[in-house]
């Protein structure tokens, strides 16, 4: 884990004081630590967060995995990539993490694939501001880019912004957003986010709330392993108390097994 984070461009001391909560994260998910350590650089580098708000990004990324279905695990491998296409509408903080984390969960609606969902997400993050995209809008009377500058000073998220100005735009009727988006994971995105606003706002609300889910998780996990080897440790004791020609008849069963 630490070697992906200097890999990737953090110096040592960031990355050390980025350590600890990407490692609690990735043993409380069974998420191995190049995944976690790459989703942590994507945070630092790509929603600019420090490495003391980890913990916190964390947190919000499992309780919105807990709230919809897609979880810190899957959020880890997809999220160098849905960041880079958020740090494009200059989105930052833990703000945008339950942001992105909370449209996953809708997206997820629309597929039953997080992959897919990811997709669909990062498409829409990347189109946004396509050339096609700034024309079609354009020629609606729609400047995108007094649009994102808008959210920027009203200090509103550009992906919320976007997506209530899309939905006053077309009331989610398909032939309309069609209209707007030729990209058929963009179309799919925001048919499931649309109509779903109010339990996207919801499920971004409780994620950004949230506090102590990972170290919740890493306990029930601690407590699953230490049953696990006190279990193997009362099993070895309980075999080397068998008589010796039992235990010889073991080891050929399992030389012959292997």
């Amino acid at each position: 884990g630490l070697g992906v984070l200097v890999g990737k461009g953090m110096d040592l001391e960031a990355a050390l004081a980025a350590l600890p909560a990407t490692a609690r994260a990735a043993f409380a998910t069974d998420t191995s630590s190049n995944e976690m350590g790459a989703a942590g650089f994507a945070l630092y580098d790509n929603l600019k967060l420090d490495p003391a708000q980890l913990d916190r990004a964390y947190d919000i990324m499992a309780m919105g995995g807990k709230e919809g279905g897609f979880e810190l695990t899957a959020m880890a491998r997809k999220f160098p990539e849905i960041t880079a296409g958020a740090r494009s509408l200059k989105m930052e903080g833990l703000e945008s993490v339950a942001e992105i984390t909370a449209a996953l969960q809708i997206a997820m609606k629309a597929t039953g694939s997080e992959d897919q969902a990811a997709t669909n997400l990062s498409n829409f993050l990347g189109k946004i501001t396509s050339p096609a995209t700034v024309r079609k809008f354009e020629a609606a009377g729609i400047s995108i880019q007094d649009e994102l500058q808008n959210a920027m000073e009203l200090g509103v998220s550009p992906m919320e912004h976007m997506l209530d100005l899309i939905a006053e735009q077309t009331d989610g009727d398909a032939l309309k957003l069609g209209e707007l988006f030729e990209d058929k994971q963009v179309l799919d995105f925001l048919r499931a986010m649309i109509p779903n606003m109010e339990e996207y706002r919801r499920i971004r609300d409780a994620a950004f709330g949230a506090e102590g889910v990972v170290d919740a998780d890493l306990a029930r996990k601690m407590r699953d392993f230490n049953t696990q080897k006190g279990q193997l440790k009362e099993s070895l004791g309980d075999l080397f108390t068998l008589p010796p020609e039992v235990l010889d008849t073991i080891t050929k069963i399992m030389v012959r097994a292997d």
